[in-house]
């Protein structure tokens, strides 16, 4: 009975192909010993290849070591090849900082499992999950304040990996393990009240059961008519952030009105799908953080949260995704350089390369100003050319106006985001502001009809992703 259930599982959701590679993830113990028992049976039927694994987290010393020897003999009892291996998780846990022990195992395991699948040529991975471990997920999920995607527990298939138990309550797993007669090993910390899993197992479900005999089974159902629900959701949001989204290489913007114009709940999936593309996953990514990503698109143009590795701001018209602002250059508070005429000159401390040429009156007379050309008269300048970086109070006369203007000014008019403006390398000479590079020069120094000695400035970012 267990194994026409089983098989109709893999069937229906797909998971088991003739010919597939499958990693059959076993610790020894009962549930793990029955996937195994259940999959090695059906690998004729279905026609896929098995190839067993198991990770010693070395968290139990002896018992630990007999786990893995225990293995190791029921794999070559069914004829199936095996990777057991030791990994000092403990260890990991300690030098990566990572609280939970069980947090660690689980980074460890997962790891390990996707390297055999890897070598052994696999395309999917086995574990054991079943319908009970479902509903403690769940509940634990519920009580961390989870939203849908947490309550809605384990997919049958999620990358790699593959739950043929998961319809399957542990008392139909137990049965089928007296009945065929199998061996396997109990690890006492299942027992521990320690860990929360455990306590929701002894303590919390008996409660609910109090209430409703049924429970598990209602927990069940609900987590699978919240993950139709999280599917919809999930498309809209994915087919939503297609057509809003402008792209580049660091950074995903979307027009702020009509990010704030959506229903919160597609809002938020569009931005967690944002970030996770940007970033690369959601890891360490939490409820606060994406308040606060939402609460942007009620703040001033320049407001910012700082994420896990990304910084979400508002611009002009456009609420962006992207890394923090990297300083891939040595920005040294008043530092000036000196450059040479005529002359190439490569600024890494600025970002910029700038090179210099003479022009005749004639070649200099056909210059018009632009963000990255400029044509300047050299005999007017009141000062050796330099670059530097912006200082409080600087001005500059640009061309259409009589009178001077604040740099911040012309950054606000250029929709010149606040984090960007202090890494935007200006012209000088000696005192004065020549140009500020990609965006406005001053026109007092521009040439003129009656300009004698004229030079041509081309600047180019260093870099193609540097804001400037």
């Amino acid at each position: 009975m267990l194994l026409r259930s089983v098989k109709d599982l893999i069937e229906r959701q797909g998971l088991i192909r003739a010919g597939d590679r499958v990693v059959a993830a076993v610790s020894g113990g009962p549930d793990s010993v029955v996937l195994l028992h259940l999959l090695n049976r059906l690998r004729c039927d279905i026609d896929f290849f098995i190839h067993v694994a198991h990770l010693d987290h070395m968290f139990r010393g002896e018992q630990s070591r007999q786990d893995a020897e225990f293995v190791c003999r029921l794999a070559e009892s069914m004829g199936l090849d095996h990777t057991v291996k030791s990994i000092d998780v403990p260890g990991f846990q300690s030098r990566e900082k990572i609280s939970s022990a069980q947090e660690a195992a689980r980074i460890v395991r997962y790891a390990f499992l996707e390297k055999t699948a890897e070598c052994a040529g696999a395309n999917s991975i086995a574990v054991a999950h079943n319908a009970d471990d479902q509903v403690e997920t769940v509940l634990q999920n519920f009580i961390r304040g989870a939203g849908a995607e947490g309550l809605r527990g384990m997919a049958y298939k999620s990358g790699m990996i593959i739950r043929p138990l998961l319809d399957i309550p542990r008392s139909e797993i137990e049965q089928y393990s007296l009945l065929q007669n199998l061996t396997f090993r109990i690890d006492a910390s299942n027992e521990s009240m320690y860990y929360t899993r455990n306590r929701i197992r002894h303590r919390l479900l008996p409660v609910l059961e109090s209430f409703n005999p049924a429970v598990r089974g209602a927990i069940r159902k609900a987590s699978r008519l919240l993950a139709v629900d999280d599917d919809y959701l999930d498309a809209l949001a994915l087919q939503t952030y297609d057509k809003l989204q402008i792209s580049n290489k660091k950074t995903v913007s979307f027009p702020d009105k009509a990010l704030a114009g959506l229903h919160p709940a597609l809002r938020r999936r569009i931005l967690r799908l944002a970030i996770q593309r940007t970033k690369g996953d959601l890891r360490d990514i939490t409820l606060s953080h994406m308040e606060a990503v939402e609460d942007l698109l009620e703040k001033n143009v320049g407001s910012a949260v700082d994420l896990p590795g990304l910084m979400v701001y508002r611009d002009y018209g456009r609420l962006v995704v992207g890394f923090q602002p990297v300083e891939p250059f040595v920005k040294e508070g008043n530092h000036v350089a000196l450059l040479q005429v005529p002359g190439e000159n490569i600024l890494p401390q600025f970002g910029i390369k700038i090179e210099i040429s003479r022009l005749s009156a004639a070649e200099a007379a056909k210059i018009k100003p632009g963000r990255w050309r400029l044509a300047l008269d050299i005999a007017v300048l009141p000062g050796p050319l330099a670059v530097r970086f912006r200082r409080p109070g600087d001005r500059i006369q640009p061309t259409g106006m009589s009178g001077t203007k604040k740099l911040q000014d012309i950054f606000v008019d250029a929709k010149v985001p606040r984090w960007q403006r202090e890494e935007v390398p200006l012209l000088i000479a000696g005192d004065e502001i020549v140009w500020i590079i990609g965006y406005r020069a001053d026109r007092r120094w521009l040439v003129r009809h009656d300009t004698e000695q004229s030079v041509l400035l081309e600047a180019e970012p260093l870099m193609s992703d540097r804001a400037l």
